[in-house]
């Protein structure tokens, strides 16, 4: 699936996420002015393309790391579902927040993170959306951490976007 982020819209509260990511506040506004071409307020919507080049420049011009640390705070910043208290429920938890935060919410346009259970320790989910697989790696072990401390979260051998593949998998599990 090729998705075409130019009708993609995406809240500003999610963009702003950079700034929670980022140790410095003026440096994190700096890559979103320059991709979003303004500053952005959390309750407007903006272009998800500009989401997208701001995560991108963050990876090539400071590294993955970083972009790993912004990921972990979008359950911070972003909205979020309520009901959370389980790692099951967590990681489903991200295909929903993701749409609650994007305009349109279908998962045809957007993409999805898709939840698959293993076993009672350990959990899968399929990122099919347009934002680098390092920031995606955060989000999955900070939402991941909200209910569980001892996790271990993996991007697993294969498809990769990285490599221009549709799909990248991460392997979540109790330790």
């Amino acid at each position: 699936m090729v998705i075409d982020l130019k009708s993609v819209k995406i809240n500003g509260r999610t963009i702003n996420s950079i700034k929670k990511g980022l140790l410095s506040e003026k440096i994190a506004t700096k890559f979103i002015v320059e991709a979003v071409g303004e500053n952005v307020e959390d309750d407007k919507f903006y272009s998800a393309e500009g989401f997208l080049k701001a995560l991108n420049n963050i990876g090539e011009k400071m590294n993955v790391v970083i972009l790993k640390n912004v990921g972990t705070k979008i359950v911070e910043a972003a909205k979020w579902p309520s009901g959370i208290d389980s790692l099951d429920s967590a990681m489903q938890s991200i295909s929903v927040a993701y749409k609650m935060n994007h305009q349109p919410n279908d998962s045809e346009i957007i993409g999805d993170y898709i939840f698959n259970k293993v076993s009672e320790r350990e959990c899968t989910i399929t990122a099919t959306n347009p934002y680098p697989c390092d920031f995606d790696e955060g989000i999955v072990y900070g939402v991941a951490r909200t209910v569980e401390k001892n996790v271990f979260v993996e991007h697993m051998e294969g498809s990769c976007r990285k490599k221009g593949d549709s799909k990248c998998v991460y392997r979540i599990r109790k330790v």
